[in-house]
């Protein structure tokens, strides 16, 4: 259960935390099976020699010899599906996602993945004298969402340690949110308040509007001087002096 680097093929980039299969002892019922029917045509073939030995000769001896090869060739293809099925039938926990590889046979895989935030309940369980004694059991998430989902991982080494672990990267994966938020919030509170200061600065600073035009409809004209007069008129001053008057 220690922590691993390794790939996962369409996941890179994320850290393994735990990488396991099935505990071995789970398939002891497979192996035991396996074993049985590898020796049962030898304890057969030994006590047919003990009854009648003559029936390993002739064509008796070639009907025999293709059976027992045929035997062996279906048992050890059935040997060799349990195999497979037990070495890639994978679990693995990154720091985001659970994925648990389901192998069947050798052309039948089913991939479930599952983020841990969306993990709302892990518990762990161990039934029975062997998984007890050789400490494994089955460890049950449940997904929080619209719908529940029920994940059940069987057969997995120490199931408490690894429930436990599981709850640990959902706790950190929480945190990591909230704070995110909090980031967030700061920083859409920050340019906010810029905002507003730039619109007080500009505000404040604003220049005065231009004069209006002197042919604008609301202008005022200048009024001339009180010496002026206007063309055509005689001033108080040209009657005082005398002389000639030119219009």
């Amino acid at each position: 259960m220690s922590e691993y680097h390794f790939p996962v093929p369409g996941h890179e980039g994320q850290k393994i935390i735990v990488f396991t299969r099935r505990h071995w002892v789970s398939e002891l019922g497979t192996i035991v099976l396996v074993l049985f029917l590898l020796i049962l045509p030898v304890i057969i073939l030994v006590a047919i020699a003990f009854v009648n030995p003559a029936i390993f000769s002739g064509i008796a001896l070639n009907f025999i010899v293709i059976a027992t090869s045929i035997y062996y060739f279906v048992m050890t293809t059935y040997a060799y599906v349990a195999w497979v099925s037990y070495y890639y039938d994978v679990f693995i926990v990154t720091d985001n996602e659970i994925i648990d590889i389901n192998q069947e046979g050798i052309f039948d895989r089913q991939i479930t993945e599952v983020s841990i935030i969306r993990i709302q309940d892990v518990s762990a369980r161990s039934k029975g004298f062997l998984q007890t004694f050789f400490s494994y059991g089955d460890v049950v998430a449940e997904s929080a969402g619209e719908k529940t989902q029920t994940y059940v991982i069987d057969s997995v080494p120490n199931p408490v340690e690894l429930a436990n672990k599981i709850l640990d990267l959902h706790n950190i994966q929480i945190t990591k949110e909230q704070r995110r938020d909090e980031v967030l919030t700061a920083e859409g509170d920050l340019r906010a308040g810029k905002v507003e200061t730039t619109q007080e600065i500009t505000k404040e600073f604003q220049p005065p509007p231009p004069p209006k035009e002197a042919n604008s409809p609301t202008s005022v004209k200048p009024s001339p001087p009180a010496s002026s007069s206007e063309e055509g008129d005689i001033s108080k001053e040209d009657l005082n002096k005398g002389g000639e008057i030119k219009f």
